[in-house]
């Protein structure tokens, strides 16, 4: 059972309030008497309310699985970045030989498959993998008879792939994600994580970050209160009413998105 928690209660009826505030001020502006424009009010109120926690809660449940999948993701790929090329021979080659008759070197896996040979060459930077970085490669592997080159890697310079089209033999390069979908997955093998702190958001983040912050929402709030009661006594309501709605949309954001207003611990030797 949830115990009461009086944040959320206060925040669950201040939301209400909002939401109806923005209904109150469409449905007078549109229906006469003011019975049938508070039921039309209230009905819209609570209609909205629960279509916004539906869909609140199914996308924060696809969040998570696209954040957690995506740090995965990068966390596989730091492992191999921050070992040494045997840790990520060897994986590869454990990986390959489940469904294929594979050997391996110091550098890479071969793959004998009917005739053919298939290189898999684990090559995991911290940089952006770039078109040097293949022609060093390729120039290793050029004189074997060779049917594909396949190179895993981390992140790819974007010409890395129209260098690939103009070389006589077959070459994939798979970034960490391409990595994740078609032979992790697909193997159903994956190789141990390694987290590292987060990068620091950017300066368009920290711009919303700021103006749609809980701090803001009282400004917000009153603006649009004052607004409201001047389109009682302004000949031209239409434009008050419209930017009271979009102040009042703007108290509902900072208010009640989690995402820029994340608890932050003050006391740091609190256990």
């Amino acid at each position: 059972m949830k115990k009461f928690n009086l944040t959320n209660t206060l925040n669950l009826l201040f939301r209400l309030f909002v939401i109806f505030l923005i209904c109150l001020i469409w449905s007078r502006y549109f229906i006469n008497p003011l019975w049938a424009s508070l039921v039309v009010t209230i009905i819209l109120t609570l209609a909205i309310d629960f279509f916004i926690v539906y869909l609140s809660q199914k996308r924060q449940l696809k969040q998570n699985i696209k954040n957690d999948e995506n740090e995965k993701i990068n966390n596989y790929a730091n492992t191999f970045i921050f070992s040494n090329k045997k840790t990520a021979v060897d994986f590869f080659f454990n990986l390959a030989k489940t469904k294929h008759f594979a050997t391996k070197t110091t550098k890479y896996v071969v793959i004998n498959s009917q005739n053919n040979k298939i290189v898999l060459y684990p090559y995991f930077l911290y940089r952006q993998f770039d078109c040097n970085d293949l022609v060093e490669i390729y120039k290793t592997l050029s004189m074997a008879s060779l049917k594909r080159i396949v190179i895993c890697t981390n992140t790819v310079d974007p010409q890395v792939y129209d260098l690939c089209k103009k070389l006589p033999k077959e070459v994939f390069v798979l970034d960490a994600k391409d990595t994740f979908l078609k032979l992790y997955k697909e193997y159903n093998i994956y190789p141990p994580q390694t987290k590292l702190e987060q990068k620091p958001q950017n300066k368009y983040f920290s711009l919303a970050k700021y103006a749609l912050n809980k701090k803001r929402t009282k400004g917000y709030f009153v603006a649009s209160l004052f607004l409201i009661l001047s389109s009682f006594i302004s000949p031209y309501k239409i434009y008050y009413l419209i930017i009271s709605t979009i102040l009042l949309s703007l108290t509902f954001i900072s208010l009640f998105n989690p995402k820029f207003n994340k608890i932050e611990e003050n006391n740091i030797l609190k256990i």
